[in-house]
Formats: C-alpha cells, structure tokens, sequence
C-alpha cells in the first residue's frame, strides 16, 4: 500500500513542479514589464505552491522509509 502512494505523491509531485515553473515564469515576466503589485500576487502564490511541493516531498520520504521497512 506505501507503494502505491509513493507513486500517487510522485505523480503530484511531478505536476506541481510544472505548476511551479510556470508561476515563476510568470513573476519573471511582470518583474520584467515592471508591474510589481502583480508580481507580488504571483509571489504569494509561489511562497504558498513552495510549501505545499515540500510537504509533499516530506510525504514521499516518509511513504517511502515505511516501503523499506515493509519490504525488508
């Protein structure tokens, strides 16, 4: 069952990284153009997408000692 949730958390995972990518793409972009009360949304954004793409990370460690622990 660690398994199988290690391969949903990496699948998340997987996808926020696209989602973090292009919310950075974007404060770049509005940084460039000067628009920095958009670029300060774009920031909260990341700030609150970083901390969500650790706990899932933090998931996928602990998903995985418990995998290693089943199997041995």
């Amino acid at each position: 069952m660690a398994g199988l949730g290690m391969g949903i958390t990496l699948v998340i995972i997987n996808a926020l990284g696209f989602i973090g990518r292009a919310i950075n793409r974007k404060i770049l972009a509005l940084a460039k153009e000067g628009k920095r009360d958009s670029a300060r949304r774009y920031i909260r954004m990341y700030q609150t997408w970083k901390k969500v793409h650790i706990a899932f990370a933090v998931l996928f460690a602990v998903l995985l000692v418990i995998h290693l622990n089943a199997v041995d």
